[in-house]
């Protein structure tokens, strides 16, 4: 079935919007997928503040040139679903791992990381790395810490300046 003209410019702003952006776009292949199984991984990716997109390879590759990120070019042949997250570029990493560890049909083919090109296995080891919420709650429990070390040296400080001038009070008198 043919995409007319006005779908097909819907859709590029569709792709356009995720591609301006998003930190990472990731390409997974999903021939093979069930509507289950695309459903599934749309709601974790939903969940995850994700947006999954299945879009022609022309079009996605009209958008990439005109947001001047290509690299990605290569990698779009056959079926191919792209995720992305507004923010993160971890995040879309890892449901697309953890969904292929399940899924043995979803195949990551490749990202772009803002203008670096990461293979499959280079998708597979942004997964692993920490998610902005992890990073955020780390930095905020070592800023507490930090918080709690001043606190605790400013309350030792006073307690032997006031030491020292009882000490110097006790000595005025005694002379």
């Amino acid at each position: 079935m043919a995409i007319t003209r006005q779908k097909k410019e819907e859709i590029i702003a569709e792709v356009k919007q995720l591609v301006e952006v998003s930190p990472a776009i990731l390409a997974a292949d999903n021939e093979g997928l069930t509507v289950e199984q695309v459903t599934d991984l749309r709601n974790k990716a939903r969940e995850s503040g994700c947006s999954v997109k299945v879009a022609k390879n022309r079009l996605v590759r009209i958008v990439l040139q005109e947001a001047g990120r290509s690299g990605l070019e290569p990698y779009l042949t056959g079926p191919t679903m792209l995720i992305t997250h507004p923010e993160d570029p971890v995040t879309p990493a890892k449901v697309l791992a953890d969904f292929s560890k399940d899924c043995e049909k979803l195949v990551i083919k490749a990202g772009l990381l803002r203008e670096d090109i990461l293979d499959a296995e280079g998708v597979k080891r942004l997964a692993k790395l920490p998610g902005k919420p992890q990073l955020q709650s780390e930095f905020a429990g070592l800023i507490n810490s930090l918080v709690g070390v001043v606190y605790f040296n400013a309350q030792n400080m006073m307690s032997e300046f006031s030491g020292l001038v009882d000490a110097q009070k006790e000595k005025l008198e005694a002379a």
